[in-house]
C-alpha cells in the first residue's frame, strides 16, 4: 500500500535537520517531541573498567573521518582508560587496520552496540548514525549525553552532530566549512583536530594533557 505523497511544501528550517525532519512529520499529521532516544533491554557486551568506545568508521566517507583515533586510544591507554573500537557490519577489515592493537568489539546487532555505548565511561565518534546511536542510547538510559564526544570534519555540529553530545571541531574552521560533500580536493584540513584537545575533553583536564 502506499502512503500519501508530501505534495506541499514545507518551509525551511535553518537550524538542526532533526528540526526539519519534525517539520516534515508535521505536515504529515504526526508531532514530534524531545530528542532522540534508543531504549534497550539488550544485554551489555564484557567491557573492561574505564571503557571508552571508540567509533571511527562512517558511511559519509573521508570527509568525516578522523584520523585521531589510533592516537587518541594510545593516549587514554597511558591516562588508564581503556579504549575500545566498535562498527557496524561488513566493516570488520577496515576497523581492525585502525584499531592495531587495542581491544575490538565483534561486529553487534544495534541494540547491543547501544547498550555498549551506555556501559562505557565515554564515546568517541565521527558525526555518524552509530555517534547518534550512542547519544540516543544514553539519554534513553538517563546517562551523560555529553561523554559522547563527537569530532565533525566537514559538518557542522549545529546542522547535524547529536543534540547534547560534545562536539569538537577546527578552530578556526577553513573558509570553506562547513561542508557535506563525501570527498575533499584540498586534504580535508577541517579534520585538522588535535589529539589532545579531544583526550583533555574526555578526561575533563586542561589543555596540557
Amino acid at each position: 500500500l502506499r502512503g500519501p505523497l508530501l505534495t506541499d511544501p514545507v518551509e525551511a528550517i535553518s537550524g538542526h535537520r532533526l528540526d526539519e525532519y519534525a517539520a516534515i512529520a508535521a505536515a504529515a499529521g504526526v508531532e514530534v517531541s524531545g530528542r532522540p532516544s534508543f531504549p534497550t533491554a539488550a544485554a551489555t557486551p564484557a567491557l573492561p573498567p574505564g571503557a571508552v568506545l571508540m567509533l571511527p568508521l562512517s558511511a559519509s566517507g573521508e570527509t568525516v573521518e578522523w584520523q585521531g583515533f589510533r592516537a587518541l586510544a594510545d593516549r587514554l591507554t597511558r591516562a588508564g582508560r581503556a579504549p575500545v573500537f566498535a562498527a557496524g557490519p561488513g566493516q570488520d577489515a577496515a576497523l581492525a587496520v585502525i584499531a592495531g592493537p587495542h581491544a575490538v568489539l565483534a561486529a553487534l546487532p544495534l541494540a547491543e552496540l547501544a547498550a555498549a555505548a551506555v556501559a562505557c565511561e565515554a564515546v568517541v565518534g565521527n558525526d555518524s548514525g552509530l555517534t547518534h546511536l550512542a547519544a540516543a542510547a544514553r539519554r534513553a538510559a538517563h546517562t551523560a549525553v555529553h561523554a559522547v564526544h563527537v569530532v565533525c570534519g566537514s559538518t557542522s555540529p549545529a546542522r547535524t552532530a547529536a543534540p547534547g553530545a560534545t562536539a569538537h571541531v577546527r578552530r578556526p574552521p577553513p573558509d570553506c566549512w562547513p561542508c557535506y560533500r563525501k570527498r575533499c580536493d584540498i586534504g580535508v584540513p577541517c579534520l585538522d583536530i588535535s589529539v589532545t584537545t579531544v583526550l583533555s575533553a574526555i578526561l575533563g583536564e586542561d589543555q596540557g594533557v
